[in-house]
């Protein structure tokens, strides 16, 4: 009867499961751990003093496979239990998180994770990449996005998710770069603060607080100095000083820390030549310790603690596994294999002495800590069938993300087009068409019909009434040339032609790092066989990029274009988003999140990454003219054809009006927290509203007492401001300790007391209004 009773159970609704779940504790000994009337930390430590050695190993596991590895995984480690798994959809997850429950001694639901960059689930809206909402400039935006992808993550099973990408993919080159929102650590650090806004639903809180609902625990990816990799390769080590550590590269983590986010994933690299999956000093240390992470969950990167042999630290798997405990790794991610790290692999390792329980204690705490506060013991099943996640809220949410996330990088005028001009369109290039829809979401998604991904030529379709042509013309992924006569005999038929051109998702993501910024494929050759035979058209290029690109040699194939919208990997409103820009629906208002290089060969250089220590003569020094944007001096290289400065500057990016600064005032606020107040006027000249984003930095005192070189400038506030045709906004900002603060000989975070010089402007090159503050 009971075994009849049990199976029944199994296959009803979770609610009956739920109550089934009640009826049980009811019966057994009152236990501290049971009652969610206590705080996260009193149970989770209750529990822990009552689990086996062998139960707390099994916490550390995270098997990464398909529903498939379940049923190994039962046989390994049933009586146990185990740390996590990956949702995959409710019913599967509900399945194996039924029978762990009832296999195990303890009953300890499962933890299961999910990759949510920008979208929640299969079936979810997905939203810009990172790339594009750091282009916005608009963290408000960002914590609505992350709310949505967070409320979709926990209804189809997870309650981690893989996100934010956090790094700073300071080199162009990177494959990874569309991940992240920016190279710029103040832009990003704020990006940090409201994704786990988003997310978890607060910033109120912390690992050991319980998590609201519909929330998920944020878990940032990848600590730390990921984007910092050596020739921007995948996983090369990251040689950075531990001054510039701190001050670009661990800025994002202290805001993530700082915010309460709760998870944490190591990166591949070495940092300070050692690998951060056993890295006691940067996880433990600096991250729990120091900036505050605590009791926060941190999970591996696919099989990194068994790269610990291929570093040559481990001699085994046994010193492996210790060594990435006593580094601060809680979980591993077995990707590919269900038995890496088996249990006597690390009993082993607390048999011969080169672990102790203590630390197996703190994993397995870690691990506890975050199935409590997400309420796991008391709701171990989703709801089923799912609600919608691709309502009509979600896809406005994301067609607003591309109005403001996409950049207007080139415009002699042509934009924006009318809709009544009874214009002849034409679509040219891979990026235009049906077979575009995966590159448009980009990676950490996958299309499968699931969901509407509005193409540029459906988007423009829509905002014309009626259908527009589209020829493909060239290839991405490969360099044949045979479409390219049909694509000109149709340029020659319209009168615009909107050329799509940019990244696949081959030939930008993950592990798919490249030598050049050139488009790839036969695009450069389209452009400029499209710009000779129809120069007498109106030529818009629409670029779909997953980093900055080049167009050729000294950039030639830009000649020809007339209007450029660069829109990252714009998601699945895509194409409307874009013709709202290019008919004028929408003033452009996206600026670009990083500096983008005239040439591969500028990187490294004053021009790429910006953001560098540029008083002195390693970059900067009296062989350039200061430039006439913000009297930066970009040094030029030998016999190089190409200027120093760069394609495009940080913060770059168009409007359909020109907007005036005055009137700035800096002062001394006597607040700690955000020393500096600052107050200006933005008037729009133009006879269109529109929206500014305004960047205010700052420039570090001269002649003062310490030795530490400082930035020829640093991005220390911005926001966004709508300001009606002809209209003047006052703006009132205000500059946070940690953008103006940096560390000094002694590696103290302080403020230098001195004058410091304050600007405003439409971006990083114009110093349109100026002040001094003296601290």
């Amino acid at each position: 009867v009971f075994l009849f009773c049990w199976n029944y159970l199994l296959i009803m609704r979770p609610t009956v499961w739920m109550l089934s779940l009640v009826l049980v504790a009811a019966t057994t000994a009152s236990s501290i751990y049971k009652d969610p009337s206590q705080d996260v930390l009193t149970r989770a430590n209750d529990l822990l003093s009552q689990m086996t050695v062998e139960e707390k190993i099994t916490q550390t596991f995270s098997p990464y496979g398909a529903p498939s590895i379940y049923g190994k995984l039962l046989d390994h480690y049933g009586q146990y239990g185990i740390g996590a798994l990956v949702a995959h959809d409710p019913d599967s997850r509900n399945n194996i998180q039924a029978k762990f429950i009832n296999a195990s001694r303890l009953s300890i639901p499962v933890a299961f994770h999910h990759e949510s960059l920008h979208g929640g689930a299969t079936g979810a809206a997905v939203f810009p990449m990172p790339l594009t909402q750091g282009t916005s400039w608009n963290t408000s935006l960002s914590t609505l996005i992350a709310q949505r992808v967070a409320a979709a993550t926990r209804a189809y099973g997870a309650n981690i998710a893989f996100a934010p990408v956090i790094n700073l993919f300071t080199d162009p080159r990177y494959g990874r770069h569309q991940e992240g929102f920016s190279p710029n650590p103040s832009l990003t650090a704020h990006y940090a603060t409201a994704s786990v806004l988003g997310l978890q639903g607060s910033i109120d809180g912390n690992a050991t607080t319980y998590l609201p609902k519909d929330s998920v625990a944020a878990l940032g990816k990848h600590f730390a100095a990921y984007g910092a990799a050596m020739g921007g390769l995948n996983a090369a080590p990251a040689v950075v000083g531990e001054r510039q550590l701190r001050q670009i590269y661990l800025k994002p983590w202290r805001a993530f820390a700082k915010a309460g986010g709760r998870g944490a994933m190591p990166s591949h690299n070495t940092v300070l030549d050692v690998p951060c999956h056993a890295n006691d000093w940067l996880v433990n240390k600096v991250f729990r310790e120091e900036f505050g992470f605590g009791e926060g969950l941190t999970i591996s990167d696919c099989n990194d603690l068994n790269a610990l042999l291929q570093f040559g630290i481990a001699a085994n798997t046994s010193q492996a596994s210790a060594k990435g405990l006593i580094g601060g790794v809680d979980m591993d991610l077995q990707c590919g294999s269900t038995t890496t790290y088996g249990l006597d692999t690390i009993k082993n390792a607390l048999a011969d002495g080169s672990l102790t329980e203590d630390v197996l204690d703190n994993a397995a705490r870690h691990a506890l800590v975050n199935k409590f506060a997400a309420g796991l013991f008391e709701t171990p099943m989703v709801p089923t069938p799912v609600a919608n996640f691709d309502t009509p809220y979600d896809r406005q949410l994301a067609r607003e993300a591309v109005q403001q996330g996409a950049v207007l990088t080139v415009n002699d005028g042509t934009l924006p087009l009318s809709t009544g001009a009874n214009e002849k369109i034409v679509v040219i290039g891979p990026l235009g068409g049906d077979q575009a829809k995966s590159d448009l979401l980009g990676p950490y998604t996958s299309y499968n019909g699931s969901i509407e991904v509005v193409t540029v030529q459906a988007g423009l379709s829509n905002a014309v009434g009626g259908a527009v042509n589209y020829v493909q013309g060239a290839d991405i992924d490969d360099d044949k040339l045979d479409g390219i006569p049909a694509a000109v005999a149709a340029c020659q038929q319209a009168d615009v032609v909107v050329l799509a051109v940019g990244d696949s998702i081959s030939s930008c993501g993950e592990w798919r790092d490249r030598a050049s910024l050139d488009l790839p494929g036969g695009q450069l050759a389209l452009i400029q066989n499209i710009t000779a035979a129809c120069g007498d058209k109106k030529i818009i290029a629409v670029l779909v990029n997953g980093h900055p690109a080049t167009f050729g040699y000294l950039n030639q194939a830009l000649e020809g274009i007339n209007a450029m919208l660069v829109t990252g990997r714009p998601g699945e409103e895509a194409g409307n988003g874009i013709a709202d820009l290019i008919f004028g629906k929408v003033s452009p208002s996206g600026k670009l999140a990083t500096s983008w290089p005239r040439t591969v060969d500028h990187v490294g250089s004053g021009s790429s990454p910006w953001l560098q220590s540029i008083r002195g003569k390693w970059i900067a020094n009296t062989r350039g003219p200061p430039d006439v944007g913000d009297g930066r001096i970009y040094a030029p290289y030998a016999e190089d054809p190409y200027e120093a400065t760069p394609l495009f500057e940080f913060g770059h990016g168009l409007s359909y009006t020109t907007f005036q600064y005055s009137n700035l005032v800096a002062k001394s606020s006597g607040n700690a927290d955000t020393p500096i107040q600052v107050t200006f006027d933005v008037k729009n000249n133009g006879t269109v509203a529109a929206t500014e984003v305004y960047q205010i930095y700052i420039q570090d005192p001269v002649g003062t007492s310490s030795n530490v070189v400082s930035y020829w400038k640093r991005l220390a506030a911005f926001g966004r401001v709508s300001i009606a045709a002809g209209s003047t906004a006052h703006v009132e900002a205000a500059i946070e300790f940690d953008d103006i603060a940096s560390y000094d000989e002694n590696m103290n975070f302080v403020i230098k007391s001195g004058t410091f010089t304050v600007t405003a402007g439409t971006s990083s090159r114009t110093d349109a209004a100026k002040a001094t503050v003296t601290l």
